[in-house]
Parts: C-alpha cells; structure tokens; sequence
C-alpha cells in the first residue's frame, strides 16, 4: 500500500491535472503540484523499495504454521495477488508521464500554413506539455504543433484562414492559460 502511494505522489503533477479536466473542472491553478516533479525520482526509488521490500516479506513467509504438533499450510495466493497487484499499479504511475498523450506525429506543415506561437502557462511537467499539444493538434485546421515545456510555449503550424484565439481556447479548456505571441 504504501507503495502505491508513493508512486502515486510521483505522478500526481501529471494524473492530477488530467483527472481534473476530465472531471470539467479544470487544472487552473495547480502549479503547487510542480514541486513534486523534482521529487518524482525520490518517490518512484521509495515506491520500488517498498515493493522489493514486500516481495522479500511475502518470500520469506514460512509454508505452514504449526501450533503444538497440529502444522496448516498458509495459503500465498491472496498476498500475492495483492502484490502484483500492487506491481501494476506502481509501474502504471511511473509511465504515465510518458504513455499519456503519446501519438505518432502528424504530417509536417505545408505550404499552405502560418506559424503561430503561444506563450502556455500552468505546465508542470511532461504530460501537461503532451496535454495542450494534444488539444493543439484537436483543433480543426491545425496541422502540426509543438510544446516547450521549458520555454513555456507551443509552436503551432495551421491553415493560414484559422482564428488565432481558436488555439488559446483549446488550451484553456485543458486548464492552462495561454495568448498568441505572435
């Protein structure tokens, strides 16, 4: 259980917001999350110790327990399950940031495209980034974009007749604020 949580809290900068949009009420305001990406490799080391920890619990487990001289076996399939289990999931939050949003890259600009770029703030870690790409490449007569995490902007390549503030309310509805740069 513990963990579980663990790996929990290593993912929760990139789970949390999503969940929120996912419920419709948004990831606005959530940079206090940000702090835990830095403590994400802490956390994961934690919840893979904790794991290992268990396993050597579960294996060391005497086969049978005797009482006087009356021995009944212990039954390890619910433990283990449990354990798995747990496996799973601990390993599920250490790719999310890297699974969610994943999708092959869409066919590069042509000819007939602008270059727009907005500056996107509220982005905390890899998966907010892959996030507001994916809403970016949603919207009708996009045909490439690109998010920086670092530099906190999305480089978008559209139809030269699309509305610029088309992009900025697909990246509000995924929480994070955005305007046109240019």
């Amino acid at each position: 259980l513990a963990a579980v949580l663990a790996s929990a809290l290593a993912a929760l900068c990139c789970w949390g917001p999503a969940l929120l949009v996912a419920l419709g009420l948004g990831a606005a305001g959530l940079s206090w999350l940000a702090p835990l990406e830095a403590l994400r490799p802490v956390l994961l080391a934690s919840a893979l110790g904790l794991l290992a920890f268990a396993l050597w619990r579960e294996l060391r487990r005497p086969a049978a327990v005797c009482e006087g001289e009356a021995c009944h076996p212990v039954s390890r399939r619910r433990a283990r399950g449990l354990l798995g289990v747990a496996a799973v999931t601990v390993l599920g939050f250490a790719a999310y940031p890297h699974l969610h949003g994943s999708r092959p890259e869409r066919a590069g600009a042509t000819l007939k495209t602008q270059e727009l770029t907005l500056e996107v703030t509220g982005m905390t870690c890899g998966a907010c980034a892959r996030t507001v790409q994916g809403a970016l490449e949603k919207t009708p007569g996009v045909a490439r974009a690109e998010v920086s995490l670092a530099e906190g902007k999305a480089t978008v390549w559209a139809k030269k007749n699309l509305e610029p503030q088309a992009l900025v309310t697909a990246v509000e509805k995924t929480g994070y604020h955005a305007r046109m740069v240019r």
